[in-house]
């Protein structure tokens, strides 16, 4: 399928063989070339007919440029990974090599069937049964209703729905209805599957059965494009990487190097944050003044591999008498979710004086999956209650690289050490 700048779609035929790890002489199953697409975005959206009559002719358009001069191509049987910030082009990309989109300027040719998991669910009608959602889902992808039907009770058993197949949709939950929608449609046999974000379905067992089964297709030579903010995801499955960036690539190759790029930028990009922007509670009788990270050689530094040893360092300046002290930090992932936390009482019995700083260090192996960290360091009295001096949320951050190991992150043993000066 050829689209781009007014040219009508055509078919190209899949040759024999295809779709096989090896064959370098082989067209290639995705072809980009020159693809610039762009929208127009209404300065001031009129809501009312008052203001259309009132204001006539007043309407005004500014460009966004969602893709500028793309161009890139994918052999048959290879996984490529596609990453970007949130607005990079990277949604719409696929949707124009998916045609859901046509191009301004520029070709896309595909070579072989194409099944496009863009938004799962979309199309599903809640008052229908998952047969018949997955019936004219299929019917959608040009499979003929007999051969769903077939395939029904593969699809139905996969997504561990078998007692609620008589139930509409709409009585599904969310989590229910994603479940569903991906096997529905990973079940189509096609040659390329493009997927975004489409992995973080279900629970933890059903998401590992999500990547077994894209790792399944990628060993029968599936040509997949998946646009993922998973790091991880992007350095462990992926053959290449391409990262976009305001619609233009700005780099395509081994997966570990792209995702050295993006990460480098975006920890950049945070690092540069003013702190105090952040949230930040207590009643201000100590204060956080400064968090920073050292290596092994007590060189600050906010970028490590996985496995090096991390020092944590906090600075807490005291402005009144305080006892039963205590200073930490809690580590977070990119989903703000809590990875671990670690405390230690400042002094013997905690007691420090106004105008005293201390000084809190902690030094673990960083056994964390790639991706991006936050630290929220805190001073808190514990004593009958806890009385919080200061709670810093998103402080400061550090970035872990390297290849995942497809697991939660381990909780790592911690050595401490606090002087107060």
């Amino acid at each position: 399928m050829a689209v781009g700048g007014g040219t009508k779609a055509r078919a190209a035929e899949w040759p024999p063989g295809a779709g096989r790890r090896g064959a370098g002489t082989e067209p290639a199953a995705i072809s980009v070339s020159g693809v610039s697409k762009t929208f127009s975005v209404p300065e001031h959206r009129y809501t009312t007919l008052k203001e259309r009559i009132l204001r006539p002719g007043r309407r005004s358009e500014q460009p966004l440029h969602a893709l500028r001069d793309v161009s890139f191509e994918v052999r048959p049987g290879e996984f490529l990974g596609i990453l970007g910030r949130n607005g990079s082009g990277k949604s719409t990309l696929l949707k124009t090599i998916a045609g859901i989109l046509v191009a301004d300027s520029g070709t896309i040719e595909t070579r072989g069937t194409l099944s496009p998991m863009l938004a799962l669910g979309t199309g599903f009608h809640p008052e229908l049964a998952a047969k018949d959602n997955v019936v004219i889902n299929g019917a959608l992808m040009g499979i003929p209703r007999r051969e769903m039907v077939r395939r029904f009770p593969d699809i139905l058993a996969y997504s561990e729905l078998e007692e609620f197949e008589d139930l509409p949709l709409k009585n599904y939950s969310s989590g229910m209805m994603l479940r569903l929608a991906f096997a529905a449609g990973i079940h189509v046999d096609a040659d390329i599957l493009l997927l975004d974000e489409i992995l973080a379905v279900g629970d933890m067992s059903f998401q590992e059965k999500c990547f077994e089964t894209i790792r399944g297709l990628k060993r029968e030579g599936k040509t997949i494009v998946l646009v993922s903010h998973g790091v991880g995801t992007i350095a462990q499955l992926c053959d290449r990487a391409l990262l976009l960036d305001r619609g233009s690539v700005v780099s395509i190759g081994d997966p570990e190097e792209v995702v050295n790029d993006y990460t480098t930028t975006a920890i950049e990009e945070i690092v540069t944050q003013d702190p105090s922007a952040h949230e930040r509670w207590g009643d201000g009788t100590a204060e956080v003044v400064e968090v920073w990270f050292e290596d092994p050689q007590a060189t600050e530094a906010s970028r490590f591999r996985r496995g090096d040893e991390i020092t944590v360092k906090i600075r807490v300046r005291v402005h009144e008498a305080l006892t039963d002290t205590y200073v930490g930090f809690s580590v977070r992932d990119h989903f703000g979710q809590l990875v671990f936390e670690v405390s230690e009482r400042a002094g013997d019995d905690g007691a420090v004086a106004p105008g005293s700083e201390v000084v809190f260090t902690a030094t673990f192996e960083a056994w964390l999956n790639p991706g991006h960290y936050a630290v929220w360091p805190l001073v808190a009295r514990v004593a009958e209650a806890t009385h919080l001096s200061d709670l810093r949320a998103n402080h400061a951050r550090f970035m872990i690289e390297g290849e995942s190991q497809g697991l939660a992150p381990m909780y790592p043993r911690t050595q401490t050490r606090v002087e107060v000066r």
